[in-house]
């Protein structure tokens, strides 16, 4: 064998290695003449495409190329002139193997001299990558799909709403999401073997009720993400819906138990372009929640107002932590006051505020929720204590220890906090106010709490001397919970006291009785009664008539801040009703 060019008869030492080499080589070489059309080709080429190697010569090797842009690209290599070296290029590419079809080939181009000086001869080295692009490939599908289900994994469904948010072939997007309900219960029950198989249940179950150019995908844990292209309407993508949470509800058997799925859905409708991906997942993300807060095992719709005045809460839920940090919380107090008419002071009961700088004040309502939420409660009500504990401190310091007990409302997660003796003995002892100075107010329902021993915390800081009370909103509450706890103070919620207004109809007088005998228990025990929301003296007198001893409400005082309630019990108004209800913090 010579290469091209070279006369016959002219082999050397040299070109008897040359062959040898060319001949022997695991991989394939194809000796061109200056078009590309192949003059010699190796065994290992031949074997490569399965083919007589001798069959290629007089073959241009771009006809060997089956896509039109791999041929370009080869092509390209053979005549650009910057290709010309000894050490050449190489691109990837897809031949034909004569009985198994594409395989995929590194192809890699030099140049070989002649016994021309200005001639050089194209040589093309051929290495079957056939299994690194399977494996490629694999790893590919791996990246971007969910092993347990085969779906579209999070990154990958992401990237495809991200597509279709510009594909302008259609008009509107819908994602539909599913958040499997009380899934840990499944996880915990029956163990992740059986949930893992109810994933796969889902997602087989959303493929056939989908159409087929739907894109379905697992976005994580057990919430799936249904993305469709077209026009639709709400209608049309509730039936989907429904659809799907009555198959889910079909059980599926495990060692004889049924597990029935349920799910929780949110829909959302965008039209091409409006917005980004983001916006539409955290769009469907909010109407799941609102779904799930809803009672579960529903459909919702998005609803723009609702997304606005939620994404607000989330705002101010997410400043707690700055709010308190930078003193934006504030204890208002407001006097509890013998209902007599005499004025004489029986409580001071501190409430929280936040001076949020949009919103203006907020009450606990407006903000307790959200700080449950992030974790804020704690270190919000470990301030309200101690803030409360240092102000009574500070006013008998300086007024004398004649000053009445003060009382705070604990949120329920502070009262099942298990730190709660702790921060209240540690705000005591700072202070040095005697524990029996100190009323801690709690919804009789944190008393049933399940995440927390409230019923042992509140009777360790009884045996410390603090005044525990309950806040009741109905007569059962009382008999209930008084049992297994010592209670102080009994505080009739505003929707009870209500039940003694002025305008009450005529069935008042059963009621009063009824409220005397739920009353009896607790007045026999000694147990100070006192009611909230007081709105006129009518509602005090039959107040009184019961036998409440403290009531407090617009009719009294409004909630005076720490200077102002100073000034109140420094002047003459202690004591003085007409006069204190005139005095406004």
């Amino acid at each position: 064998m010579t290469s091209p060019g070279d006369p016959p008869g002219s082999a050397t030492p040299a070109t008897d290695r040359f062959v040898a080499l060319f001949t022997a080589a695991p991989f394939g070489i194809a000796l061109t003449d200056a078009d590309g059309v192949i003059v010699e080709a190796n065994p290992a080429l031949g074997a490569f495409l399965g083919v007589d190697p001798a069959e290629l010569r007089g073959t241009p090797f771009v006809d060997l190329i089956t896509g039109q842009g791999d041929a370009a690209m080869v092509r390209a290599l053979l005549s650009d002139p910057d290709t010309r070296s000894a050490t050449g290029r190489h691109v990837g590419a897809v031949m034909e193997h004569a009985t198994e079809g594409p395989v995929h080939a590194d192809v890699s181009v030099i140049t070989l001299p002649s016994d021309d000086p200005s001639r050089r001869y194209p040589a093309i080295m051929v290495r079957d990558v056939s299994d690194l692009h399977l494996l490629q490939e694999r790893l590919h599908h791996q990246n971007v799909h969910d092993p347990l289900t085969g779906l579209p994994n999070a990154a990958s469904f992401h990237g495809k709403l991200e597509a279709a948010m510009v594909d302008r072939t259609h008009p509107q997007l819908a994602l539909v999401v599913f958040d499997i309900d009380g899934f840990r219960l499944i996880n915990d029950g029956f163990g992740t073997e059986v949930g893992d198989q109810l994933l796969q249940h889902m997602a087989t179950k959303l493929r056939e009720i989908f159409p087929v150019d739907a894109v379905i995908g697992r976005m994580i844990g057990d919430r799936f993400g249904v993305l469709l292209r077209g026009s639709f309407t709400g209608q049309g993508l509730a039936q989907l819906a429904e659809q799907a949470q009555q198959e889910l509800a079909e059980p599926v058997y495990f060692d004889g138990s049924g597990i029935a799925l349920s799910a929780s859905v949110g829909i959302v409708v965008r039209n091409v372009g409006n917005g980004t991906a983001a916006d539409l997942v955290r769009a469907a993300e909010i109407t799941v929640h609102r779904a799930k807060a809803a009672g579960r095992a529903q459909w919702m719709m998005f609803d723009g107002e609702a997304d606005r005045r939620e994404r607000h809460l989330a705002k101010r839920g997410a400043m707690l932590g700055g709010a308190l940090e930078t003193g934006e919380f504030e204890l208002l107090y407001t006097p509890t006051v013998r209902p007599d008419g005499s004025g004489e002071l029986a409580l001071i009961y501190g409430e929280m505020v936040w001076n949020h700088p949009e919103d203006g004040r907020l009450g606990p309502s407006d903000f307790v929720p959200m700080a449950d939420q992030t974790g804020m409660t704690v270190p919000i009500g470990r301030w309200m204590i101690d803030e409360a504990v240092a102000s009574l401190a500070r006013w008998r310091s300086e007024l004398g220890t004649h000053l009445p007990d003060i009382g705070v409302r604990l949120p329920a997660r502070l009262a099942i906090d298990q730190d709660l003796v702790g921060m209240v003995r540690s705000a005591l002892e700072q202070h040095e106010l005697p524990a029996s100075s100190l009323c801690l107010l709690t919804k009789a329902s944190s008393v049933d709490d399940p995440r927390g021993d409230v019923l042992e915390s509140l009777e360790l800081l009884s045996q410390l001397g603090v005044r525990i009370g309950l806040l009741i909103a109905h007569p059962a509450q009382f008999d209930v919970l008084t049992e297994d706890l010592t209670i102080h103070d009994l505080v009739l919620a505003q929707s009870m006291a209500e039940l003694v207004a002025i305008d009450y109809p005529v069935e008042a007088s059963a009621t009063m009785r009824g409220l005397h005998d739920f009353l009896a228990r607790p007045l026999e025990r000694g147990i100070r009664v006192s009611a909230e929301g007081v709105e006129s003296a009518e509602q005090m007198r039959r107040l009184a008539e019961l036998g409440i001893s403290a009531v407090r409400g617009p009719h009294l005082y409004e909630p005076l801040s720490a200077t102002a309630m100073r000034e109140f019990l420094a002047g003459d108004k202690v004591g003085d009703l007409s006069a204190a209800q005139s005095h406004t913090g």
